[in-house]
């Protein structure tokens, strides 16, 4: 994909908006609430798993990341099930197959010192709690 391309689900969002003119070198994608905003972030980050299953990623920690994480864990436990089978249609996320996620390289960017990386307030923790074990 091309600095410029947009993906098929990328390109749903942007064709449902009512902004049709849009004056920015970046498409950007509104949103009413952040519910939606994590259920959007969810299905691109997994069409972008299945496109990728060897990349490298860093996910944020702390209240910015909820409801993607819980959208995410949500669609993942429950992929063969024909409800999330309809979510993904309905969006246009054309993934067959459930993402695999054994060969991505998670990059951690944030933590804090002296903290203890496996104390429960540490980044480390969050990100094993919240994205290696979920996902």
């Amino acid at each position: 994909m091309g600095y410029y391309d947009l993906s098929s689900l990328e390109n749903y969002f942007i064709g449902k908006q009512r902004i049709k003119n849009q004056t920015t070198n970046i498409p950007y994608i509104t949103v009413e609430n952040y519910p939606d905003l994590g259920l959007i972030t969810s299905l691109r980050f997994l069409e972008w798993v299945s496109e990728n299953p060897s990349g490298v990623i860093s996910l944020p920690t702390g209240k910015t990341p909820e409801y993607f994480i819980k959208w995410t864990h949500y669609l993942l436990k429950n992929w063969d099930d024909d409800k999330i089978r309809s979510i993904l249609k309905k969006y246009g996320l054309t993934v067959k197959q459930k993402p695999d996620f054994t060969n991505l390289h998670f990059v951690q960017i944030d933590e804090f010192y002296p903290l203890d990386p496996y104390q429960n307030n540490s980044f480390y923790n969050y990100v094993n709690t919240y994205y290696l074990e979920g996902f």
